[in-house]
């Protein structure tokens, strides 16, 4: 059996991410009977710095002899991480929230850059929302946060409304503090505006719950349509003071949530509990893809293929995840299904529609992304 390395982060926002994380791994591990497996694992706080993430999985392949190598970090770590994996034969994936873009220009050669694929589910919302318009009175309204704002998936759900023919008429932007927070500005807007009114609401952790709070007077007084990004439908436990409920009527495309019924979800739901003995969240849905990711490439690789052979091989298949059939793009990008939700009345999330393949929603957005300089923060996404 190989010898797992592992680089995970650490974040005051969601505390238990790397936890669970590796929970979930090793879960996946466990029920599929790779329990032999070994693991070296190292933290690399919020992934700022690309030379001691560069350092640590050098580390993990001459001293600690890993045979894959998994690394919890941003997109832009991929080049780098992709030369090392070539130069040592081995297999890394890169996986991280999905909120900054890949490198559209960059063919990686021995990395699966792997997400929860935060940025197409927004594409596609953005999209949905566009598509809903009959009225050319109705505004759009762009609704994050300082930190939301701060990545790529704010201008992903932009892209998204534009692509058919839809323009932003007011942006929004929340403080990141409880006590400073308020969406006075924005009703300040909508009263100078007749209706009707859509929100693209990119938001996450407590401003998610921040805004839920405090958008239902203005829903209910301006009839507002709300659209959300994937991490506002997470109702990860454990990691919040306060549980403020779904806003009614909230709709957006998302990859996963614990009731969604399908067999390979149940499975792990029931396998995760009774292993873990708690529930299972987000993160370490996210760990269990990952662990089935580096079993498929270890089955191929026994029989003696390089990684590049590997992942090609790899592109060809389907493999079946709690979030439905996972598929690698040609840029080695990981995709799963994207499920239209919306909240119903007892605080649960109604499936509406499905993409099952979303590689052109991938795709689109890829062709959107503009080719002039952009910053964005460094750290990776929920890792504050």
């Amino acid at each position: 059996m190989p010898t797992i390395g592992i680089l995970l982060p650490s974040s005051t926002l969601y505390p238990s991410i790397g936890f669970d994380f590796l929970d979930g791994l090793k879960a996946c591990l466990d029920m599929h009977q790779f329990a032999d497996c070994k693991f070296a694992v190292y933290s690399i706080g919020y992934g700022l710095k690309e030379d001691e993430i560069k350092l640590r999985a050098e580390k993990l392949i001459l001293e600690d002899q890993a045979d894959m190598v998994v690394v919890y970090a941003e997109h832009r770590t991929v080049p780098m991480l992709d030369a090392l994996a070539l130069t040592a034969g081995k297999l890394i994936v890169v996986t991280n929230g999905g909120a900054n873009y890949p490198d559209k220009n960059y063919q990686p050669r021995n990395v699966i850059q792997h997400s929860l694929n935060s940025n197409v589910y927004a594409h596609l919302t953005g999209r949905l929302c566009g598509k809903t318009i009959e009225d050319d009175n109705t505004n759009v309204i762009n609704c994050t946060s300082y930190y939301d704002g701060g990545y790529k998936h704010s201008h992903a759900i932009e892209t998204g409304l534009e692509a058919v023919g839809k323009q932003i008429v007011y942006r929004f932007v929340g403080h990141f503090k409880k006590e400073n927070f308020s969406v006075a500005p924005l009703e300040d807007f909508l009263k100078t505006q007749p209706g009707p009114h859509r929100l693209l609401c990119t938001y996450s952790g407590d401003v998610a719950r921040f805004f839920f709070e405090q958008i239902g007077s203005l829903q209910k007084a301006y009839a507002l349509e709300l659209y959300g990004s994937m991490m506002m439908f997470d109702q990860t436990p454990g990691d919040f003071s306060f549980d403020q409920p779904l806003p009614q009527n909230l709709r957006g495309y998302t990859g996963w949530f614990p009731e969604l019924d399908n067999e390979s979800n149940r499975a792990f739901n029931a396998f995760y509990k009774e292993t873990k003995a708690k529930d299972p969240n987000l993160f370490s849905m996210q760990g269990w893809e990952v662990g089935l990711l580096l079993m498929n490439a270890w089955k191929k690789q026994e029989a003696k293929k390089r990684v590049p052979d590997v992942i090609r091989e790899m592109q060809t298949q389907t493999i079946d995840s709690p979030r439905g059939a996972l598929r690698l793009q040609p840029d080695y990008t990981v995709t799963g299904p994207a499920y239209l939700v919306s909240t119903a009345e007892d605080g649960l999330l109604v499936v509406q529609d499905t993409i099952e393949e979303t590689g052109e929603g991938h795709r689109q957005m890829l062709e959107l992304i503009p080719d002039s300089p952009s910053s964005s923060w460094l750290n990776t996404y929920l890792c504050i």
